[in-house]
């Protein structure tokens, strides 16, 4: 396969939940070509799915190199950050994507997780908030059940929230 069929493939099966064959797909790609920033971007992805945030963070910081400005490279750091239990990294993560990109919905979403992991109920409120008015059916359904959230359920702003 080119690379380009590998990162394509790769990414296919980032979103079939096919994290290791993508990992393949994504190494040959990386062979080829070093600056393949999508390659970068989904192997950091896959890397988070298969729950191995130091490895992800290697494939973002290699992204950032090639686009400091990229949402989805610093989102991702995010998600790997907040993985690591490092709270204070993955919010400053997500303030530069949200800097670069106001409108991205899984940011706002993160912080709400983040924030509501460490009791501050306001900031996550106020983040879920922002991520519902943004795309309302897909975080509807991930603030009903995500074990991060539980903090602010009980809460009569977060019932309104999602009422």
């Amino acid at each position: 396969m080119e690379k380009t069929d590998c990162t394509a493939r790769g990414t296919f099966l980032v979103k079939e939940g096919k994290y290791e064959e993508a990992l393949q797909n994504f190494d040959v790609s990386l062979k080829e070509n070093l600056e393949d920033l999508e390659a970068w971007i989904n192997k950091a992805c896959a890397l988070i799915h298969l729950n191995r945030p130091e490895e992800a963070l290697e494939c973002i910081e290699r992204a950032l190199e090639l686009d400091p400005d990229n949402t989805t490279a610093w989102c991702n750091m995010g998600d790997a950050l907040f993985s690591l239990n490092d709270y204070e990294g993955a919010m400053s993560a997500l303030k530069k994507t949200l800097e670069l990109d106001p409108n991205y919905t899984r940011a706002w979403y993160n912080r709400a997780c983040i924030a509501s992991e460490q009791q501050n109920i306001e900031e996550a409120l106020w983040s879920l908030e922002n991520a519902l008015n943004l795309d309302r059916n897909t975080c509807l359904n991930y603030a009903m059940t995500d074990k991060h959230l539980e903090n602010v359920r009980s809460h009569e702003r977060f019932k309104k929230l999602i009422g």
